[in-house]
């Protein structure tokens, strides 16, 4: 098992991290709007076919972020994905659900 440097501080039973290249069932990225090109077509790419990425940003109430749901989705539609889902993360954060688009999920 391969732990990130980062982790959560009070994950769920049951939790297996791998590599950062590996598959892996649900990744949640934390990044700027600078990070994200570069990263999203590899977090993509980890989630095919049927898995789910989140992308966090720090809530717009009391914070500062240079990202928005918008910004996301402008980056992360033209890479065969489709947003599902916006939730709160906690009182700081908030998160946008991507999957692999159904005609996308055989055809790569």
């Amino acid at each position: 098992m391969s732990r990130p440097d980062r982790v959560l501080t009070d994950p769920p039973d049951g939790i297996v991290y791998v590599a950062a290249s590996e598959p892996a069932d649900v990744i949640i990225c934390f990044c700027t709007v600078a990070q994200l090109p570069a990263r999203l077509p590899n977090l993509v790419e980890r989630v095919f076919p049927d898995r789910s990425l989140w992308i966090a940003w720090p809530r717009r109430a009391g914070h500062t972020s240079d990202i928005t749901d918008n910004i996301i989705r402008a980056h992360a539609l033209g890479l065969g994905i489709v947003d599902a889902k916006i939730a709160a993360v906690d009182d700081d954060w908030s998160g946008q659900r991507y999957v692999w688009r159904r005609e996308n999920r055989e055809h790569r």
